[in-house]
């Protein structure tokens, strides 16, 4: 199954009634440790760069020191269980900008949800005054790429591992915006 659903929009309400996306709260850390154990190996070298059999406690601290001005992560619950975490961090020195990173439970790749987190994720930046988004995708993970080109990313020349999107492009309705290559 691919990393991210490869058409926009994926996610239907209908398909998945019982899906909430809601903030993570400060130091909540139930969540997340949920979605990563039920990620496979390969999922984790492609969300973290790295091969990991668990987080860190010093990792868990750091993803999971929200404010909303700053650094929001989201959880995507079926039926009360953690099936994806999405967050975006606001990067100090270019106001305007913030990293977005997604993880989806391996059973649930391709089901839109990371899409929907995406999306909601989007809303949240715009509202903080985000308005590009800078994504790390693993140049081996073709499906993540496929979907943020289908958005309208634009790779950094500089860095391959480095795409820029939009905020707008992920959440219909807000200001449309082009990010700066």
């Amino acid at each position: 199954m691919p990393w991210f659903a490869p058409a926009y929009p994926a996610f239907s309400p209908t398909a998945h009634p019982y899906l909430t996306i809601r903030p993570l709260a400060p130091q909540e850390a139930g969540p997340l440790q949920a979605v990563f154990q039920d990620l496979s190996a390969r999922s984790r070298q492609l969300r973290y760069h790295t091969p990991l059999a668990a987080l860190r406690p010093a990792m868990v601290r750091h993803l999971t020191d929200v404010d909303p001005s700053r650094h929001v992560a989201l959880v995507a619950t079926l039926g009360g269980r953690p099936v994806g975490i999405g967050r975006w961090l606001r990067d100090p020195f270019r106001p305007t900008e913030a990293e977005l990173a997604v993880e989806i439970i391996d059973r649930w790749h391709g089901a839109g949800i990371g899409t929907a987190i995406a999306a909601e994720a989007a809303r949240h930046a715009s509202r903080a005054g985000v308005q590009t988004f800078v994504a790390h995708i693993d140049p081996v993970n073709s499906a993540a790429r496929a979907w943020a080109r289908a958005l309208g990313a634009t790779p950094n020349p500089d860095d391959p591992d480095q795409v820029r999107l939009a905020v707008s492009a992920l959440a219909p309705g807000l200001p449309r915006h082009h990010p700066a290559a």
